[in-house]
Order: structure tokens, then sequence, then C-alpha cells
């Protein structure tokens, strides 16, 4: 009797440390995964919540820089245009008062 008591205490403690250390290290083992898993999971969300907002803001300012680049573009075409068509207006305005208007004048 004696035999079969031990006998059944030494398999009772067998298979509760197996149990034990079984679901212990499952535990830690689906405890690390699921950690990793979380770990990758937010470190790609903030990877490319990262790039997106550096896409966003890098065509903002290419946007930006363009539009900037035409707005003066033709903004001092036209003052340019315009200066251009006084500067030439002016001239053969003076160039009638020197040349032709002394000959009109002596008619």
């Amino acid at each position: 009797m004696y035999y079969y008591y031990c006998y059944y205490y030494y398999f009772y403690y067998y298979y509760y440390y197996y149990y034990y250390y079984y679901y212990y290290y499952h535990f830690y083992y689906y405890y690390y995964y699921y950690y990793y898993y979380y770990y990758y999971y937010y470190y790609y969300y903030y990877y490319y919540y990262y790039y997106y907002y550096y896409y966003y803001y890098y065509f903002y300012y290419y946007y930006y820089y363009y539009y900037y680049y035409y707005y003066y573009y033709y903004y001092y075409n036209y003052y340019y245009y315009y200066y251009y068509y006084y500067y030439y207006y002016y001239y053969y305005y003076y160039y009638y008062y020197y040349y032709y208007y002394p000959y009109y004048y002596y008619l």
C-alpha cells in the first residue's frame, strides 16, 4: 500500500509540475508572441503614419513652391511687358516729337 501511495504521490507531482511548466512556458510564449506582434504592428503603424505626413508636407511644399513660382513668374512678366509697352510708347513718342514735329512745325 505504501508503495502504491508513493507511486501515486510521485505521478501526482510529476504531472503537476509538468502541466505547471507547460502552461507557464506557453503563457510566456504567447505573451511574447503577442507582445512582439503588437510591437511590430505599432511600429509599422507609426512608420506609415510618419511617411504619410512626410509625403503630405512634401507635396504641400512642392505645390506652394510652384504656385508662388508661377505666380511671381506671371506677375513679373506682366510688369515686364507693361514696362516694355510704355518704353516703346515713349520711345516712339519722343521719336515723333523730335523728328517729325519740327517737320510739321515748319510746314
